[in-house]
C-alpha cells in the first residue's frame, strides 16, 4: 500500500462507526466484524482507485458494507436471516406448515441460484436484499445502468419460470420474485409478511411447452382432406344433375289449307307441307331411355337442313335443295322424300 493509499484509508476509517452499525444491523456476529470492516475498506479503495473521494463516500462505504454482509451469508447458505421478532411471536404463534413451506421455497431458491448467471445472481442480491437502486447497482459493480437492467430482468425471468416448472404456482414467498408484477405473481406490499395468508401449495411440475410431434402435419392433412371431399362432391354434382337446357324435338305437322299444293304421292292426298316448329314435348311419365351418341347432334344437323331446303325452295332454287335433302337422314329424310316444291331427282 503506497502512500495514496494510505492517505485514503484514513479518510475513510473516518466512518467506521457507521460501517460497524450497518454490519451489525445485517445481524453479522461481532468476532466477525473487523474482518469484514477491513473488506469493506479493501474494495472501496479498489473502487476508488482512479476516481476522487468526494463527500458521498460514505453511502458508498454503507452500500459496499450491506454487499460484503450478503457474501457473508452467501458462503454460510443462509439467503436471508433477519432479526427475532419477540413482540410479534407473542401475538402470532409459529405455523409448522407455514415454516415448512418457507423452507422449502427457500431450497428450490439456492437451488435455481446457482445455475444463473453470477454477475445477475449479484444483481438481483443488491437489488431486493440489499434494496439499491438500479443507478446504485450500477455504480457500485463498475457497469452500465442498462446492463444492470437486462442482468435483473433476465435473472428474474428464469426464476419465475424455473419456480413455475416446479410447481410452485399460487404465491413466491420472497420478494426478489414477488415484488416483480410484470413476471407473473401478485407483489407483496412493502413490509407485508406471509402470516395470515394461506400456506403455499406445491402443484404438480408444469410440462414443458414444447409442440408434440407431427403437429405441424394436421393441418396439412386436414386441407388435403377437405379438398380431395370437395372435388369429390362437385365431380358427382355435375354428373347427377339434369342438362340445364335440352333441345325439344322436332315435330313435323301437316296442315290442309286451300292453297296451291303439291302431289300428295303414295299419301294420295294433296297437302302443302308446313315448317317444322318447334313444340315443347310433354314431360313423360318415367324417365326416356338413353340415346345412343350422336344423336343429338344428328338431330341438331337434320332441322338445320330441313329449314335449308324450305328457304331453298321458297327462292326456287331446287338444285340446292334437292343436294341438301339428300343429306337428311331418319324421319326428316321420309318427310322430305316426296314433299315440297321442287321434286328430287332420280
Amino acid at each position: 500500500m503506497d502512500v495514496r493509499d494510505r492517505d485514503r484509508l484514513a479518510i475513510l476509517t473516518t466512518h467506521q462507526d457507521a460501517i460497524d452499525a450497518q454490519l451489525r444491523k445485517k445481524n453479522i456476529p461481532a468476532n466477525d466484524v473487523p474482518d469484514l470492516r477491513q473488506e469493506v475498506y479493501r474494495r472501496a479503495l479498489k473502487y476508488l482507485s482512479k476516481r476522487e473521494i468526494t463527500d458521498a463516500v460514505k453511502g458508498l462505504l454503507l452500500r459496499t458494507a450491506d454487499s460484503v454482509a450478503a457474501d457473508y451469508w452467501n458462503e454460510r447458505g443462509i439467503e436471508r436471516r433477519g432479526a427475532p421478532k419477540l413482540a410479534e411471536d407473542d401475538v402470532a404463534p409459529s405455523n409448522p406448515e407455514h415454516e415448512y413451506n418457507e423452507r422449502e421455497i427457500r431450497k428450490h431458491l439456492t437451488e435455481i441460484l446457482e445455475h444463473c448467471e453470477p454477475r445477475g445472481r449479484a444483481v438481483i442480491w443488491a437489488r431486493f436484499a440489499q434494496n439499491m437502486t438500479l443507478d446504485q447497482i450500477a455504480k457500485t459493480m463498475g457497469m452500465p445502468k442498462s446492463t444492470a437492467h437486462d442482468l435483473s430482468e433476465r435473472t428474474l425471468a428464469e426464476l419465475a419460470e424455473e419456480f413455475r416448472r416446479r410447481g410452485i404456482t399460487r404465491r413466491m414467498v420472497l420478494p426478489l420474485v414477488e415484488r416483480t408484477g410484470e413476471h407473473g405473481g401478485p407483489a407483496l406490499p412493502p413490509g407485508g409478511t406471509d402470516k395470515g395468508e394461506a400456506p403455499v401449495s406445491f402443484a404438480a411440475p408444469v410440462a414443458p411447452s414444447v409442440r408434440p410431434p407431427g403437429r405441424w402435419s394436421r393441418p396439412v392433412l386436414y386441407v388435403t382432406s377437405g379438398a380431395a371431399l370437395g372435388g369429390l362432391i362437385v365431380y358427382l354434382l355435375m354428373h347427377s344433375a339434369a342438362p340445364l337446357a335440352r333441345l325439344s324435338p322436332i315435330i313435323v305437322t301437316v296442315a290442309a289449307e286451300g292453297r296451291p299444293s303439291v302431289q300428295g304421292g303414295i299419301l294420295g292426298v294433296d297437302r302443302p307441307l308446313v315448317c317444322p316448329e318447334v313444340v315443347a314435348a310433354p314431360s313423360p311419365a318415367s324417365p326416356p331411355p338413353p340415346s345412343g351418341p350422336g344423336q343429338p347432334e344428328i338431330r341438331a344437323k337434320n332441322r338445320h337442313l330441313a329449314r335449308a331446303i324450305l328457304a331453298a325452295e321458297e327462292r326456287g332454287d331446287c338444285e340446292t335443295a334437292n343436294k341438301l335433302r339428300r343429306e337428311l337422314t331418319g324421319a326428316f329424310a321420309a318427310a322430305f322424300e316426296l314433299r315440297g316444291a321442287c321434286k328430287p331427282t332420280p
